[in-house]
C-alpha cells in the first residue's frame, strides 16, 4: 500500500478497511514515522474515536481506549510528525496508489518542496487545465492515479495540511560522483543507521531507492 496492481480500487475515503490501512501507512517509517500508530491503534481510532479519514488523526485531542499516558504519548508523536516534515513524506503519507516514497520525492522536488506550489500544481492536473508536468517516473498511469485520488481526497489532503504541518527546508545537495545517480541500500550496518546513510547520499545528490532495477547505478549492501 500503495499498490502497483490492476485491481479495481475503492475511492471512498471513508471505506473502513481502507481507512485503517491508510492510517497504518501514514504512520509507517516510509511516510511520517509516527511511533505507536500501528494497526491495533488505527482500528481503535476508527471504532472509538470518530476518525473518518486520515486528516482526522491530526486533530485528535485525546484517544479513547488508551491509558492517559499512552494517549498523551501518541498525541505528542502525531504533533511532532507535523513539524519540519518533508513534503515528500507528506505526499507519501497520503497513500496515493502507485506513488511510493521515491516517486513522492520526485514530485516534491519538482515543486521546490513547497506545499502551496504542489497544491496548485495538483489542482491544475485535477481540473485538466494543462498537461501534467514532466516529472521523472511519472507516466500516464501514475498521473491517472493522482487525478483519481484528488477527485475524492482533495479536501482531506487540505484539511491534513491545515492541521498544522510545517515543512522542512529542502536538503541542499553538493556535486559528487553520486549526483543524479540511483543508489540502492540493502541490509543493515553496524556503524551507521540506514536512514543516516540515505540522508548523506541525498546530500551528495543521489536518488536512493530500496530495490534494484535497470536504472540502478550503485548498490550498497
Amino acid at each position: 500500500f500503495p499498490s502497483h496492481d490492476t485491481h479495481v480500487r475503492c475511492h471512498n475515503p471513508e471505506c473502513v478497511d481502507q481507512l485503517i490501512q491508510r492510517i497504518v501507512y501514514l504512520g509507517s517509517r516510509v511516510a511520517l514515522d509516527i511511533d505507536g500508530l500501528g494497526e491495533s491503534t488505527a482500528k481503535l481510532l476508527v471504532a472509538e474515536n470518530n476518525v473518518k479519514n486520515i486528516a482526522d488523526v491530526f486533530y485528535l485531542q485525546e484517544i479513547n481506549g488508551l491509558s492517559p499516558l499512552m494517549s498523551s504519548k501518541l498525541i505528542a508523536n502525531i504533533a511532532a510528525a507535523k513539524i519540519n516534515c518533508r513534503l515528500s513524506s507528506f505526499i507519501t503519507a497520503l497513500g496515493i496508489p502507485d506513488i511510493g516514497p521515491s516517486v513522492a520525492k520526485e514530485i516534491a522536488g519538482y515543486f521546490s518542496n513547497d506545499y502551496e506550489l504542489f497544491s496548485v500544481g495538483m489542482m491544475t492536473v485535477f481540473l485538466a487545465e494543462r498537461n501534467p508536468p514532466k516529472i521523472p517516473d511519472m507516466g500516464p498511469e501514475r498521473w491517472l492515479s493522482v487525478k483519481e485520488f484528488m477527485f475524492s481526497f482533495w479536501g482531506i489532503m487540505d484539511s491534513m495540511y491545515r492541521s498544522g504541518f510545517v515543512f522542512a527546508r529542502p536538503v541542499r545537495t553538493i556535486e559528487s560522483r553520486y549526483s543524479g545517480r540511483t543508489v540502492v541500500i540493502t541490509g543493515s550496518f553496524d556503524q551507521y543507521p540506514r536512514d543516516e546513510i540515505k540522508r548523506q547520499l541525498e546530500v551528495l545528490g543521489a536518488k536512493v531507492t530500496d530495490s534494484v532495477s535497470a536504472k540502478t547505478h550503485f548498490l550498497i549492501s
